[in-house]
């Protein structure tokens, strides 16, 4: 979980103002930014809606909130809200980044966050009988499968 959410943070840390700009910028945003930004409101405990979310992009503190987020005191009713969106088969990383470069790295975070709560125990395991969530970096996969109860093996393999 960690290398997914060391590389999430390093995709927010090559955003700039100009970027953030671009997202406040849509009146009506496209399904994949507005979607992946309601995820991001759920994390932040804010209202998973556009105006919520473009006035959290408003807010000069907002990427530090990102990257300064305690992701060791997740709340586990907000990582279950996410898997809705997380379930959704064009919440990639692959798929978000084709309509917006921030966006992408928003999606990255999330999922990043999401795998880190589940994997590090911050969340109901016996609601997840088998894991498995990809993260793609570059061209490499990961994929991580709840292994008896506790244990997360990882598989590596090019695309």
């Amino acid at each position: 979980a960690l290398p997914a959410l060391k590389a999430a943070v390093q995709a927010l840390k090559g955003l700039d103002k100009k970027d953030i700009t671009e997202m406040k910028s849509f009146a009506n945003p496209p399904k994949a930014v507005k979607t992946v930004l309601e995820a991001v409101c759920i994390l932040l405990k804010q209202k998973p809606d556009w105006d919520t979310a473009k006035q959290l992009l408003g807010e000069l503190d907002f990427l530090n909130q990102l990257l300064l987020f305690d992701k060791d005191s997740i709340d586990p009713v907000r990582i279950e809200s996410l898997q809705t969106y997380l379930a959704m088969e064009d919440f990639t990383p692959e798929a978000v980044g084709k309509v917006s470069k921030p966006a992408k790295c928003f999606c990255m975070w999330t999922r990043a966050i999401d795998l880190y709560a589940r994997i590090s125990g911050r969340t109901n395991k016996d609601s997840f009988k088998v894991c498995i969530s990809d993260v793609v970096e570059t061209s490499l996969e990961q994929r991580w499968r709840l292994v008896d109860g506790d244990t997360f093996q990882v598989s590596l393999g090019l695309s």
